[in-house]
């Protein structure tokens, strides 16, 4: 006897809540100050900083981490911490990525070839 199954649908995700700023420091750290609802609908917010290192490698480190009652009370505190972060010399990045898109390296009409 062959017994058949029924495809299951995929579930679906659901995207959580998030909220956040990026500040750039003078030596071209990154620094993100970020709320995030977690899967248990628990928010809290929490600082990254990139920096580059001499030898190339990129070194990230988080911390200042926080729980809160809900979204709203962890966009206050982000915001907090935004004002406190440009106080000791981080400044706000420009929006939209920054800078000019690359120029594209190929059209529609001339797609490149697989390499072999």
């Amino acid at each position: 006897m062959t017994e058949t199954t029924t495809p299951q649908p995929k579930k679906e995700r659901v995207k959580l809540p998030k909220f956040g700023v990026q500040l750039r420091g003078p030596a071209g750290d990154v620094m993100k100050i970020s709320a995030k609802t977690g899967k248990s609908g628990n928010v809290a917010t929490f600082v990254t900083v990139v920096s580059k290192l001499p030898d190339g490698t990129k070194s990230k480190v988080r911390g200042a981490s926080e729980s809160h009652a809900n979204m709203d009370a962890a966009k206050v505190r982000v915001e907090t911490l935004r004002v406190q972060a440009t106080k000791v010399g981080w400044a706000q990045s420009k929006g939209g990525g920054g800078g000019s898109p690359k120029k594209d390296a190929f059209d529609f009409a001339n797609l490149p070839a697989p390499k072999k």
